[in-house]
């Protein structure tokens, strides 16, 4: 919870010392700051633009369509089974809290099942 108040903190203090410079030459450097700062905050909203922003420089960099489509499923997928986990530990640390479980006895009798499902599936 607090890094990323730490990041946002050291990026305004940046941009400060950046804004405070009084050089004509330290104008451009002041308006991409601006512009990329701009581009990530709306990224953090909106995590769609991300996505587009990282499809875009892929092209750019001249990879195939195939590859950036199957990188995408890659990056939806993983993030698709890391929320599954989240859900999972959040799940089991909650029966741990409520009926005093054991974590380990808990995890063992869920992938014991799993395991049998995938051996009565063979």
């Amino acid at each position: 919870m607090c890094l990323p108040f730490l990041f946002w903190a050291k990026l305004f203090i940046i941009n400060c010392i950046i804004q405070s410079i009084p050089s004509k030459k330290a104008e451009p450097v002041k308006q991409w700051f601006a512009k990329v700062g701009s581009e990530r905050i709306d990224e953090s909203i909106n995590p769609e633009l991300s996505m587009q922003r990282a499809i875009e420089t892929s092209k750019r960099k001249g990879y195939p369509e195939e590859w950036i489509s199957q990188r995408m499923k890659t990056i939806k997928i993983r993030n698709e089974l890391t929320s599954r986990y989240l859900l999972l530990i959040y799940v089991v640390q909650a029966m741990c809290r409520i009926s005093n479980f054991c974590v380990f006895e808990i995890v063992f009798e869920f992938w014991q099942k799993k395991l049998y499902k995938k051996t009565a599936l063979i």
